[in-house]
């Protein structure tokens, strides 16, 4: 596969847009394997991965885009604020 961020170079590793929480593992211990979904990860090579600036996810961002419920305490206060509106104007903007 070639690398999602230069297109020139073989992806040799793989980038969570919405992080898997390695301090304290708070995020795989919520999501589990969807941190794994194909929405959520880029393929990229050494250089992409570790040089440049990659774009990241808050966790509503990625529960927008993978069209599920947050689960931590924080996001669904949020979650329950935001229009359908607001919920369709982040999705738009999440792969531009």
């Amino acid at each position: 596969m070639i690398c999602q961020a230069c297109y020139k170079k073989v992806a040799t590793e793989k980038h969570h847009k919405f992080s898997q929480g390695t301090k304290t593992g708070w995020r795989r211990k919520l999501y589990g394997s969807l941190l794994d979904d194909t929405r959520n990860i880029i393929h990229l090579c050494y250089g992409c991965h570790h040089d440049k600036p990659l774009k990241k996810w808050d966790e509503i961002q990625f529960c927008i885009a993978l069209e599920i419920q947050p689960k931590s305490k924080e996001a669904k206060l949020i979650w329950r604020r935001l229009s359908e509106e607001h919920k369709f104007q982040i999705k738009a903007g999440l792969y531009k």
